[in-house]
């Protein structure tokens, strides 16, 4: 049900959805969890101009457009640079370059920000490869 990006839901028994809500860190009405349905950073490559190339994935099966950032940060928190993407509609996957200084590390986060989503950005830890 979360896939499809379902509210409201009355479940038969709250505890075991309480624990699939926390397993799959779903959004609550705090604001503290990720959308299931927005995108997420699957894999980080290295072009031959020393740029950052990502290929960003759907969460969820509403086939709606995704528009949004990903930012690269170091592992400590150090800003590396951002850009803009969009998912068209129905569309699994999009791409994205991220400019990149020459001394950048390649180890990185990528954090996601989907316009619209509820909750806090993806975040995913990933190894640029080149």
């Amino acid at each position: 049900m979360f896939d499809h990006c379902l509210d409201g839901i009355m479940p038969g028994r709250p505890t075991e959805l309480e624990e699939v809500w926390t397993k799959r860190d779903v959004v609550r009405p705090d604001g503290e969890g990720t959308d299931p349905c927005s995108a997420a950073a699957k894999r980080g490559k290295l072009t031959d101009d020393g740029d950052a190339r990502f290929l960003l994935r759907r969460r969820g099966l509403e086939p709606v457009t995704y528009r949004g950032k990903v930012q690269l940060r170091s592992r400590k928190g150090k800003a590396l640079g951002s850009e803009r993407f969009r998912m068209k509609k129905g569309k699994d996957k999009a791409q994205t370059t991220v400019d990149l200084d020459a001394d950048a590390p390649r180890r990185v986060v990528a954090v996601v920000r989907t316009k619209g989503a509820r909750g806090e950005p993806v975040r995913k830890r990933l190894r640029l490869r080149g």
